[in-house]
């Protein structure tokens, strides 16, 4: 393990496994693929996109939303240069999220749909540090400071490669790469700080201690606002193992018949 960033060892799997099938995830009733290569360019994009917005090192970004192959991909966007990572479970309410929003002084946020925008203006006089907010889905209502994911994408057209690498050069181990929220159940959410040296040495440590063929493939499910989701994404990606990306809980019997994958890792609850 001599990785000293998410980075570097995104990266490294990417180039090795260029051609090959990072992800699968379904769009309009039917499953598509995506190539280690393919993902990298979108990542760099957004990454790109970040600064030219004016993301600097150590900013927050939110993301409010269900697990979906974009939530991995804004994951890595914001690491790669050195901002944080903040998920917000899609189930909180307007007040739990402005919480969230104001305590790690998230300065962008990116919400999935209609429905997790209206949980944002619900709120938006209370929210002092946020200066940019994106929208995944094509959306009726969206208000004039509400960037689309296509306008978002197109941004940053105009930073250069090298301007991208020397932001990612900039990050090291223990640089912090997300705060994590407790759902809020019991009091009001805790955030734990996580740095890039504690997901590479996860990644590395679950990957030593499961032995798993290089042609195994998982399931993904569980809300990538919680840290289990974000392992099991970061060991596949260090195994460079494909992950089939589920439609959402209430879909997994119907998706684990549909994709057949040889593992898939959850917390006891779903077991129940």
């Amino acid at each position: 393990m001599n990785e000293k960033s998410i980075f570097h060892l995104f990266r490294q799997v990417c180039e090795e496994h260029r051609d090959e099938i990072a992800y699968r995830f379904k769009r309009d009733g039917t499953w598509q693929t995506l190539t280690w290569g393919e993902h990298y360019e979108t990542c760099k994009r957004i990454s790109k996109s970040l600064i030219a917005l004016g993301l600097e090192k150590g900013d927050k970004v939110n993301i409010l939303g269900q697990t979906r192959l974009e939530w991995v991909q804004i994951d890595f966007g914001v690491q790669n240069i050195g901002a944080v990572t903040v998920g917000i479970y899609p189930s909180n309410l307007a007040n739990d999220c402005a919480f969230i929003i104001n305590h790690s002084e998230a300065v962008l946020l990116v919400a999935e749909n209609q429905e997790q925008l209206n949980k944002i203006f619900e709120v938006r006089d209370q929210l002092p540090h946020l200066r940019h907010i994106v929208v995944i889905d094509p959306v009726a209502d969206r208000p004039a400071e509400v960037l689309s994911w296509q306008a978002f994408l197109d941004a940053g057209r105009d930073v250069s490669d090298d301007t991208f690498l020397e932001r990612t050069e900039a990050v090291t181990s223990d640089d912090l790469a997300s705060i994590v929220y407790t759902s809020g159940t019991t009091g009001v959410p805790k955030g734990a700080m996580l740095t890039h040296g504690n997901f590479v040495f996860s990644s590395w440590s679950a990957s030593e201690s499961l032995y798993l063929e290089p042609y195994f493939e998982t399931l993904l499910f569980l809300p990538l606002a919680h840290v289990f989701a974000r392992l099991i994404v970061h060991f596949c990606m260090r195994k460079a193992l494909t992950i089939n990306i589920a439609e959402s809980i209430d879909k997994v019997a119907e998706n684990i018949r549909e994709t057949r994958p040889h593992f898939f890792a959850s917390v006891p609850r779903i077991y129940e």
